[in-house]
């Protein structure tokens, strides 16, 4: 009987059983807690007014930029359309230009071919 009560006693005394032990008291307790509705409603709570003040600071910054006369980044990016929007309709006007070019040399290469033929012709 003293046997199994020192061994029993020498187990208890482990520091690594009784740091396991208190982790595991403590892991029960922070997880009853963090499933606690209560905890739970505060978490939506500051959650939703985190998400208020945010749409609230960026709503102040729009209107300070606006009376500042100073571009958000919504304008840059409207801006950036147009310009891209611009870009394609040059880009495909400039080659239809080349293909109307191109066209128009064939016509003088080849005329000037036939020109050079029929002056070869007549010598």
């Amino acid at each position: 009987a003293t046997r199994d009560f020192l061994d029993e006693f020498e187990e208890r005394s482990n520091i690594r059983t009784i740091q396991r032990r208190w982790f595991d008291a403590l892991s029960k307790s922070m997880d009853a807690f963090m499933r606690s509705p209560l905890f739970l409603q505060g978490v939506k709570h500051n959650t939703d007014t985190a998400a208020k003040l945010k749409r609230q600071a960026d709503d102040v910054m729009t209107e300070i930029a606006r009376n500042a006369n100073i571009p958000t980044a919504g304008d840059i990016s409207g801006l950036f359309e147009r310009l891209h929007s611009v870009e394609e309709t040059i880009l495909s006007r400039l080659a239809r230009i080349e293909e109307r070019l191109d066209a128009i040399e064939d016509k003088v290469e080849i005329g000037q071919s036939v020109g050079n033929q029929e002056a070869q012709a007549v010598s």
